[in-house]
């Protein structure tokens, strides 16, 4: 049987002077800094396509506190290729209430898509595309690292993984609202600025892997003018992650994994140039960021050179969006309009 510790003796989860409750994954990251460790204890082997009861410990500070939470598979290919599954956690907003926490109830866990060194290495690369997209921009999804001890059944392995701040809290957090309508929106419905952010944010870390028409690998949030949002996440099929079961996106443009393709729609060069200016004014904050990681080093220096080139480019005649889209200036996402990638 799986136990229980009393919730409303474990937490205190209000800071000093808030006046909103703090979420589940604003305490765990009040130790990222020392390294969170946390336990996800399930019943039972996770099926295919189903859930599982099982309860999230963790600690804080010298104490440890435990929720129960229903656990269940996510991602198209991981979750039918890799040995370790990602998944949905699914917590019950009574136990969170209880605990004097904050009602955000689902988070996705990122975990190694197999055991071992070089699975973990791919995990801490798209956990620092997370980071180096929230260097970039706020209107990205934040990430909790975790020490993570995982039982499921009879079986405990212990890897790194990462949580994935809940959809509910980033729109409160920054005054949005989720779209649940993610097809067959056109380029005039989004913020151009947000939209051109995301798609070089794709373009820096070598990704194909998304599309906005069919609301692939892209969440969408509605600003107060009605203006949408878009807001990436799973990388792991870009170069930078570069894992090992990930192909090139040929329908995106690109030949070899590491191929800078720019899926983002024509939007005028001064909102261009804005974004690409700050990109590279971000330069050295992403140098520091993977410092550790000498392939990143050497792809994110390689990446930063050629967009400084454009840069360059964009200022002569060829006008920004022209010099980003480069030999791949005909390829037209899936279900979208050619007019809204200048080609007529």
């Amino acid at each position: 049987m799986l136990r229980f510790l009393p919730l409303a003796l474990l937490f205190f989860a209000f800071t000093l002077g808030a006046t909103t409750p703090s979420s589940l994954f604003d305490e765990l990251g009040l130790e990222e800094s020392r390294g969170t460790s946390a336990t996800l204890d399930i019943e039972g082997m996770i099926p295919a396509d189903g859930e599982r009861p099982g309860v999230f410990t963790f600690r804080l500070g010298e104490e440890t506190h435990s929720l129960s939470v229903e656990v269940s598979p996510r991602g198209k290919f991981r979750r039918h290729h890799c040995t370790l599954k990602p998944l949905k956690l699914n917590f019950k907003k009574g136990e969170l209430r209880a605990a004097g926490l904050a009602e955000y109830d689902k988070y996705k866990l990122v975990v190694p898509c197999h055991p071992g060194k070089e699975g973990e290495r791919i995990l801490m690369r798209e956990y620092l595309a997370y980071q180096a997209y929230g260097l970039l921009t706020p209107y990205s999804f934040r990430t909790q690292l975790l020490e993570l001890s995982f039982r499921e059944g009879d079986e405990e392995r212990h890897f790194p993984a990462f949580l994935i701040e809940s959809k509910r809290q980033f729109a409160d957090r920054m005054g949005l609202e989720e779209v649940t309508e993610i097809y067959g929106n056109m380029q005039k419905d989004f913020d151009p600025a947000a939209e051109v952010t995301h798609a070089l944010f794709q373009y820096l870390i070598s990704n194909g892997d998304w599309n906005l028409t069919l609301g692939r690998n892209a969440k969408l949030f509605r600003k107060a003018s009605g203006q949408l949002v878009p807001v990436g996440y799973d990388f792991d099929f870009s170069g930078w992650v570069s894992a090992p079961y990930a192909r090139p996106s040929r329908d995106a443009g690109q030949r070899k994994l590491t191929d800078h393709v720019y899926l983002g729609y024509a939007q005028p060069d001064l909102v261009l140039s804005e974004v690409v200016e700050n990109f590279l004014l971000q330069s050295d904050a992403l140098k520091e960021l993977v410092r550790g990681d000498a392939y990143l080093r050497f792809f994110l220096r390689r990446t930063m050179v050629g967009l400084g080139k454009i840069s360059e480019q964009g200022m002569g005649t060829d006008g920004y969006y022209r010099s980003l889209r480069g030999a791949d200036h005909d390829v037209i996402p899936f279900g979208a309009e050619a007019s809204a990638f200048a080609i007529m």
